[in-house]
């Protein structure tokens, strides 16, 4: 089951790292990664593409979510960080085929500096409920 914190408890909890100073894009990890969720590529059975594929409109997504985002700890563990953008972010696809748009963004490995990655998610595929520390409805 997933657990959700809003932003100010995950802060306080230690779970939000500030984002990275200075050039977003570091390592090769990340640049395969703008590339995998800005070019749709049929190989990839699901996708999530971003609407503008630049760099400068990728770090911003990143860098959003981490200021403002809440996060969401998986059923594995894995900490991501999750906002909701009020507007379309990009579109999922399947197989190659554009299947609807996107309108929030999911931020992953965000404690690994070279690691951290965006990409495009729906909104409605987070459940976040309450906080699990301070039992307010999560706003993202």
């Amino acid at each position: 089951m997933k657990t959700y914190y809003c932003h100010q408890c995950a802060k306080q909890k230690g779970l939000i790292e500030d984002p990275p100073a200075g050039k977003k894009l570091r390592s090769q990890y990340q640049y395969h990664k703008h590339e995998k969720h800005t070019q749709i590529d049929s190989s990839y059975p699901l996708q999530s593409i971003f609407s503008d594929p630049s760099t400068s409109v990728y770090a911003d997504y990143m860098v959003n979510t981490m200021i403002e985002g809440a996060v969401e700890i998986d059923d594995i563990g894995r900490k991501n960080l999750i906002w909701c953008a009020g507007k379309q972010t990009g579109f999922r696809v399947e197989a190659g085929n554009i299947i609807r748009p996107t309108d929030a963004v999911k931020v992953g490995l965000s404690s690994v500096s070279s690691s951290i990655h965006a990409y495009p998610e729906n909104s409605t595929s987070f459940d976040p409920g309450k906080c699990a520390k301070c039992g307010k409805p999560i706003v993202f």
